[in-house]
């Protein structure tokens, strides 16, 4: 089953060191989707760069609500000479401190747009869907209509919400690949107050088997995925996780 890692720079460069350590232990064909930075005060690009000379097969989390088009362009201008052909195109936070740039982009959507008009079919792009939120199908329709190639969901505990969430996309004209985003279960507690602000439920059956057998949870959940037809899946590592080791239970 393919899969891709999700991973955020580390501010601290003894993190960073270890950070890439374990990407160089990872197969080749691994997917590492990582965050830009761009629009934030902590935009690490020369970590990025020392990721892709490292570890080819990179994706890059794009969010254009922090920053000017222009300079959301010329980024994606120099990482494609880098040989950088994957983007995950996200709206961003919009509750950073500071004043939003004018011209940023209100919307996925718009950046999605304006990545098609400008590079054409340069890059493959992801945008996010959000399977427990029903209010969402119509803007993740628009984003598809505008030019994504593929959806990577928000992350789930329960994995039947995916084939339901896959029907509803399909009963609304959505045909791209659907990618089911998981989260490992680090800590329960932490875990489900991350869940919570995000609008991600945590059943019952998933803390009473973290609580007996948490190492199962990532194994069994993604295994569940894979029978219901998920081509592959996404995982929100959080950088806690022994990227080897994960690779070795999947």
């Amino acid at each position: 089953m393919k899969i891709s890692l999700e991973i955020f720079p580390p501010k601290k460069a003894e993190a960073q060191v270890k950070l890439l350590e374990a990407v160089r232990a990872l197969p080749a064909e691994t997917l590492l989707a990582v965050s830009t930075g761009l629009g934030k005060a902590y935009a690490p690009t020369d970590f990025i760069e020392q990721l892709i000379k490292t570890h080819k097969n990179i994706m890059l989390n794009i969010a254009g609500s922090r920053t000017e088009p222009e300079e959301v362009m010329k980024q994606l201008q120099h990482y494609k000479t880098l040989g950088i052909n994957k983007l995950l195109i996200l709206r961003g936070d919009q509750r950073q401190e500071g004043p939003r740039p004018e011209k940023a982009f209100g919307f996925a959507a718009e950046l999605v747009t304006t990545v098609k008009q400008t590079f054409s079919n340069d890059f493959y792009i992801s945008v996010a869907g959000y399977p427990e939120d029903l209010s969402d199908l119509h803007y993740l329709k628009h984003k598809v209509d505008c030019g994504a190639d593929q959806i990577i969901t928000q992350y789930f505990f329960d994995a039947a919400v995916y084939p339901s969430f896959v029907t509803r996309c399909r009963d609304a004209g959505i045909q791209v690949p659907i990618i089911p985003g998981v989260m490992p279960l680090h800590d329960i507690e932490t875990i489900g107050a991350l869940a919570n602000r995000q609008g991600v439920s945590v059943p019952d059956k998933t803390k009473e088997q973290y609580a007996t057998k948490p190492e199962k949870f990532l194994d069994d959940h993604i295994k569940q995925l894979r029978d219901y037809g998920a081509p592959a899946v996404h995982v929100f590592t959080m950088n806690q996780l022994n990227l080897t080791v994960l690779m070795s239970q999947v």
